[in-house]
């Protein structure tokens, strides 16, 4: 691992730390799930905008989905067998989208900011493949977008809102050619633009825009043609970046936009956590936090006094 060198503002906030900083990602993580009692099939930061009350989604096998609170306390619970999740705010609520594993469907709901009660619940279709991940999309008009990804190469986009609630009947926008074993999805509202993985090759990068030309680029890729050292597991998307998660060598890797050109800026050792298997970020004001899923199924988080894109390397990347 290599040594860090930090830009002023964030090096005068972890000085006061005294922590060792090639593993400041690991000594400072916190357990949010202490007992373990159910699986973590994933796990999502929330934005405290829409619930303030609400820090985290969690999806728990064979249990539902729980609105937890920084202490884990259930604020509302969704119950089934859940795979992948994603949320946005809506004026209406807090959108959730999912995998219903039982019936093999997309499934959307919305938690009212009110009632905290799950409500308009909505079934997509059921595709020709397997869906292994969803993810939403917000465009400049607040209309919101859904995006299925299954292993096969296949994938769907559908519109499924407008700003304010779910539509009645979501409209299916195109059908999308994906990487072969794609199991997740990620997408930046400000930059339109889709994030899908491809198992033992890394992440690429799409317009998300439902008109774009279906073409790709690369993000992060494994070697010998980036820094992965096997697949990327888990991604999460900052400002002006991306956390890549790579289990094979308990890394979690930042990536910066750099007007269009993507470059690997920086790494942080995870020695504590067995087999990370999940990311997810949240931006609050100057503040980080980043919730990692590992194979223990207990989600963990830490947090930074500012924007992970700020650390950069002593040395080159490579």
């Amino acid at each position: 691992m290599k040594n860090l060198t930090l830009k002023p503002k964030l090096l005068a906030s972890l000085m006061m730390m005294s922590l060792p900083l090639s593993v400041i990602a690991d000594d400072t993580l916190k357990a949010i799930n202490a007992e373990g009692n159910s699986h973590i099939e994933s796990a999502q930061l929330v934005s405290k905008t829409g619930i303030p009350k609400a820090d985290r989604l969690v999806s728990y096998k064979h249990n539902g989905i729980a609105l937890e609170n920084n202490q884990g306390k259930t604020l509302s619970l969704l119950k089934g067998h859940f795979g992948s999740i994603d949320h946005r705010q809506l004026k209406q609520g807090l959108l959730l989208a999912t995998v219903d594993l039982d019936r093999q469907q997309a499934m959307l709901t919305v938690l009212n900011d009110g009632s905290e009660k799950w409500t308009a619940t909505t079934y997509l279709p059921k595709p020709a493949f397997k869906i292994e991940g969803v993810c939403l999309y917000q465009d400049e008009a607040q209309n919101g977008f859904l995006f299925l990804v299954g292993e096969q190469g296949q994938g769907e986009q559908w519109l499924v809102a407008d700003a304010t609630s779910p539509i009645a009947l979501p409209q299916l926008i195109r059908h999308l050619s994906t990487p072969p074993d794609s199991e997740y999805c990620q997408v930046d509202d400000a930059q339109s633009r889709l994030y899908i993985n491809e198992e033992k090759v890394g992440i690429w990068a799409y317009d998300a825009h439902p008109e774009a030309e279906l073409s790709r680029f690369p993000i992060a890729m494994t070697h010998p043609f980036g820094q992965l050292t096997k697949s990327a597991v888990g991604m999460a998307i900052v400002p002006g970046g991306l956390l890549v998660l790579d289990a094979k060598a308990n890394v979690l890797h930042t990536y910066i936009d750099n007007k269009g050109s993507w470059q690997h800026q920086s790494e942080f050792a995870l020695h504590n956590v067995l087999e990370p298997e999940g990311i997810s970020a949240r931006v609050e004001g100057e503040q980080l936090e980043i919730a990692i899923k590992h194979d223990a199924g207990i989600a963990l988080y830490l947090t930074m006094d500012a924007y992970i894109a700020d650390i950069a390397p002593a040395y080159p990347a490579g």
